[in-house]
């Protein structure tokens, strides 16, 4: 046809090459550190609890460690009395 009409400006940028790549080719540690510093200013002030049991390396092998951990939770359940107990008891964090 000798009357098409010329591609739009707009239609340019709408077919531009783009090019292909997967995440794990982006670099993303400025905009992690960014987030990071963010999420710092952002909980500034809050406070945090951390409960945990805590067997150092080496203390028994991992497999081992594992089904230790496991039964201790069976134990425990949700309750927050014996977990403290369990922690005093077993964990190796000061």
């Amino acid at each position: 046809n000798a009357f098409t009409a010329p591609p739009s400006p707009s239609s340019r940028f709408m077919t531009a090459n783009i090019p292909a790549f997967t995440r794990a080719q982006l670099d993303t540690r400025r905009h992690n550190a960014i987030d990071s510093f963010n999420s710092i200013m952002k909980n500034w002030g809050k406070k945090a609890n951390a409960a945990h049991i805590l067997i150092k390396p080496r203390t028994l092998p991992e497999a081992e460690a594992k089904d230790f951990l496991f039964k201790l939770k069976e134990e425990i359940g949700n309750d927050p009395v014996k977990f403290a107990a369990a922690a005093k008891e077993h964990s190796s964090c000061p």
